[in-house]
């Protein structure tokens, strides 16, 4: 089969956002293994994380305007995981239902799954505190995963209804 174009990329993505998308794309296609995919994922966003808690633990006391500015950053491994579910979602929507890349993509999230659970620093409620990644279990809705994808949905619908009205 052809290779696939995903076009989730976005201009503005930083280099480990854009890192993480080539490897969804690589994934779909053939070119990377989603076992050899998750390892580099939980190493981006492990190293993302600690490089931010870092920065943040850096200053004495960061003030809200210097975080929200991105003069010092934030661990936010909640972000992270949102991306990840952004890009799951929206590459099964442009993979045909047919194509090898949907059982990738499966085997992807399987392999995330797998990753033993460990915990990294998140700034969350005004303080540095350690949040365990990959607990995806149906009692916690899969680490939002669900919420994501239904989001992701939503808009995708209300976008199509937008043009068909237009």
């Amino acid at each position: 089969m052809s290779p696939i174009g995903l076009n989730i990329a976005h201009t503005g993505d930083d280099e480990a956002s854009k890192q993480i998308k080539d490897i969804f794309s690589n994934v779909v296609n053939g070119i990377v293994d989603p076992a050899t995919a998750a390892r580099t994922i939980d190493q981006i966003i492990i190293n993302d994380c600690q490089e931010a808690n870092k920065s943040y633990t850096s200053v004495a006391k960061p003030t809200a305007e210097q975080i929200e500015n991105g003069s010092i950053r934030a661990p936010d491994p909640a972000g992270w995981l949102q991306l990840l579910w952004d890009s799951f979602g929206k590459a099964a929507m442009v993979v045909p239902y047919n194509h090898e890349g949907q059982d990738r993509l499966l085997g992807l999230l399987q392999e995330i799954k797998s990753i033993p659970l460990h915990k990294v620093p998140w700034f969350a409620s005004g303080e540095i505190i350690e949040k365990e990644i990959y607990d995806l279990t149906q009692a916690n809705g899969y680490d939002y995963f669900q919420q994501w994808l239904w989001e992701l949905d939503q808009g995708e619908l209300d976008t199509l209804l937008i043009l068909t009205v237009l």
